[in-house]
């Protein structure tokens, strides 16, 4: 068990397992899930390159799980306690991977203009997408909101906001200076 814990295995017998632990039919929502094409494909390349880790690690975690759920459906355990351990086994390994999911969203976050880091909330519902189903609903009516919320709130001068001549304030150095932008 130590030699399991402590060593990861080669790449090639790691392919093996994943290959004998096809997801069930059945279950949907077991595999790793993925980012919506939408915010995917805005994302910068360094922010990609880290949810591609998390997603090796959470696709470690699903065949973990599917092969629990595999023992459990196929084995007749007369040993109530064996199966108890099973199920807290895959208890814990969902819990782990939706603190996973949140962990991803958190390093999406601010990647993400202000108005739609509501995506990432811990309320969101996963689904197959990161963000959930319908995320263009989703943008639609997070703008409606910001929208509704900007007409009830008085607006407030401060920095780089015009002055009373019209020109804007400049903060920094110009284009020189020109740092990241989140999209949406």
């Amino acid at each position: 068990m130590t030699n399991i814990c402590s060593n990861k295995l080669p790449p090639a017998k790691l392919k093996v397992k994943y290959d004998n632990y096809l997801r069930p039919a059945n279950l949907d929502l077991m595999q790793t899930t993925q980012v919506n094409k939408e915010i995917w494909d805005h994302l910068p390349l360094n922010t990609r390159t880290r949810d591609i880790k998390l997603q090796k690690v959470q696709m470690g975690n699903w065949k973990g799980l599917t092969a629990l759920t595999c023992l459990i459906s196929k084995a007749n355990l007369d040993k109530e306690a064996v199966l108890k351990k099973l199920t807290d086994a895959l208890a814990l390994l969902g819990t782990a991977n939706i603190d996973l999911n949140q962990y991803r969203r958190d390093q999406i976050e601010p990647d993400l203009k202000q108005d739609y880091q509501n995506l990432c909330d811990k309320s969101t519902p996963f689904s197959k997408l990161l963000f959930g189903e319908d995320i263009s609903q989703k943008l639609r009516d997070i703008n409606e909101a910001n929208k509704l919320g900007k007409r009830c709130m008085p607006s407030f001068r401060g920095r780089g906001q015009s002055n009373r001549d019209g020109r804007g304030k400049s903060r920094g150095r110009g284009l020189g200076n020109y740092r990241y932008q989140p999209f949406l």
